[in-house]
C-alpha cells in the first residue's frame, strides 16, 4: 500500500474550468462508498481539487480556484501532487510551482484498488476531454526542486541544460 508519493502529468484539455462539467485526473476507489481518492476539477465546489475521503477519518482537501489552477484550454500544463500519509501533508503544483499545501488525514493508496486515469471510474464517468502525456507514480515524495526540474527541463529544454563547446583530440 502506498503510504507516500508523487503523482504527475502534463494535461491538454479544451475543457474549462466551469460550475457545470466536472473532469478528474486521478481517481480510486476505497472498500465504500465513503472511501475514496480523487484529483481534478469539481463542478459542485467550483475548485480544481484533491480530496480523500475515508468513512472512518473523515475528508480532507485541497482545492483551487479556477484563476488559481488554469489548466483548461491554455495548452500543456504539468501538475504534481503530493501526499504524505505519515505527516498527513499534500502539496498540489502547477507548471512546477508550489500552489498550496494542507495537513489532513490521508488514507493510504490501497495497491489492491483499480486507480483510474483521466476518469472517475473504469467506465469513464467525469473523464477528462483531452490528453495526458507523460504519467509517473513515484513511491517517494518528490521536492519542490525537483517537481520544478521536472517541468523546466521538458518546457524549455534549451535553457535548462547548457552545452559548452568541444573539447579534446582531432
Amino acid at each position: 500500500d502506498q503510504q507516500a508519493g508523487t503523482f504527475e502529468t502534463w494535461v491538454s484539455t479544451a475543457q474549462t474550468e466551469d460550475s457545470t462539467h466536472t473532469w478528474i485526473l486521478l481517481s480510486q476507489a476505497g472498500a465504500t462508498k465513503a472511501d475514496y481518492f480523487r484529483l481534478g476539477w469539481s463542478a459542485g465546489d467550483n475548485q480544481f481539487d484533491a480530496v480523500w475521503s475515508s468513512a472512518k477519518s473523515g475528508t480532507s482537501r485541497l482545492g483551487f480556484s479556477a484563476s488559481q489552477m488554469p489548466i483548461g484550454g491554455k495548452g500543456w500544463a504539468h501538475v504534481a501532487y503530493t501526499w504524505n500519509a505519515s505527516t498527513n501533508l499534500q502539496s498540489l503544483y502547477l507548471n512546477g510551482a508550489l500552489l498550496g499545501s494542507v495537513s489532513g488525514k490521508i488514507p493510504v493508496l490501497v495497491s489492491s484498488n483499480s486507480i483510474n486515469l483521466g476518469s472517475n471510474t473504469p467506465s469513464g464517468t467525469s473523464s477528462v476531454n483531452g490528453l495526458l502525456d507523460e504519467t509517473r507514480f513515484s513511491n517517494v515524495v518528490r521536492t519542490s526542486d525537483w517537481i520544478a526540474a521536472e517541468y523546466n527541463s521538458q518546457i524549455s529544454p534549451g535553457a535548462f541544460v547548457s552545452m559548452g563547446s568541444e573539447t579534446g583530440n582531432n
